[in-house]
C-alpha cells in the first residue's frame, strides 16, 4: 500500500501502472488492498477512498484495490 498509479485507459476500461508519487502523472494512491475477494464494498472501510478497481486473474487470484486521490 501507499503505491500510486496513473490510468492509461479509461474509467470504463482502466489500464493502471504504477508511477512515483511525485510524478505529475500520478492520479492515484493505494489505501487498501484486500486479496482474494472480489467484493468491492471491503473499500467501505477504508477512508478516503474514492474509487474501487478489481483485479481478476481467475478464482484464486482476485485483488480489491481501494484508491484514494494523490496529495499535490
Amino acid at each position: 500500500m501507499g503505491d500510486c498509479l496513473h490510468n492509461k485507459g479509461t474509467n470504463s476500461a482502466p489500464d493502471l501502472a504504477k508511477v512515483d508519487c511525485s510524478s505529475a502523472d500520478a492520479e492515484f494512491k493505494i489505501l487498501g488492498k484486500f486479496k482474494d475477494t472480489s467484493d468491492d464494498s471491503k473499500c467501505d472501510t477504508v477512508a478516503k477512498t474514492e474509487v474501487s478497481y478489481i483485479q481478476s486473474g481467475g478464482d484464486d487470484h482476485n485483488v480489491v484495490l481501494c484508491l484514494g486521490a494523490v496529495s499535490k
